[in-house]
């Protein structure tokens, strides 16, 4: 018997999120917008988390998101001049 390995590619969620966040003209000091994830259990919330936190605090290269969906989009070429240009702080109340 063999298991098959799906991967979903999440990587557009950030420019989802980029779009909504920092809305076109207005500048950052001023685009400060609550942003609550939720969705069922089981969804891929941390896993959009940690996609999250590796591109904004730069934990993951340019050019392994260039493999993916984000990297492959000229829309979302605007989302990477925030690359690595936040410190991310992260916490996880799983048990």
């Amino acid at each position: 018997m063999s298991q098959a390995v799906y991967y979903v590619d999440k990587t557009m969620v950030i420019r989802e999120i980029f779009g909504w966040f920092f809305k076109e003209d207005v500048p950052i000091q001023q685009a400060r917008r609550p942003l609550i994830i939720h969705a069922p259990r089981r969804f891929g919330k941390t896993t959009v988390l940690d996609l999250l936190e590796c591109f904004f605090g730069g934990g993951l290269s340019r050019e392994y998101f260039s493999k993916f969906s984000i990297g492959k989009d000229p829309k979302a070429a605007e989302a990477f001049k925030w690359y690595d240009k936040f410190s991310v702080i992260y916490v996880n109340f799983a048990c």
